[in-house]
């Protein structure tokens, strides 16, 4: 199963990396290339996607083969299976950007 996890905390990632990795399931990672453009509102200024990942990056910290880094284009033809939304403040990417494309074929999930 692919599933689509925007960083917002490293160990917080790194540990659901190994869990999905037990389980048998691939997370998927906004790469560096994935340009957010739906940003919470103003009185809500700290973005807190990790917009820096390469596929490179992630093998070298998350040393497991199922952690995949895809650009938006990448992550809409791979159809993630389970969306989620990881913070409030990637809700308004998730939901205006990926979820309108995926809501057909995915599940949509909350942290």
């Amino acid at each position: 199963m692919n599933i689509l996890w925007p960083d917002i905390h490293k160990n917080l990632t790194r540990n659901i990396a190994k869990a999905f990795y037990h389980l048998g399931h691939s997370l998927i990672l906004p790469s560096d290339q994935y340009v957010p453009t739906n940003l919470p509102p103003k009185q809500f200024s700290q973005w807190v996607w990790n917009t820096s990942w390469t596929q490179n990056k992630a093998d070298i910290e998350f040393q497991h083969k199922n952690v995949k880094v895809l650009n938006k284009q990448e992550i809409l033809d791979l159809k993630p299976e389970i969306v989620f939304i990881t913070s409030f403040e990637t809700q308004f990417e998730i939901l205006n950007e990926i979820w309108p494309y995926l809501k057909d074929n995915s599940k949509l999930a909350l942290l």
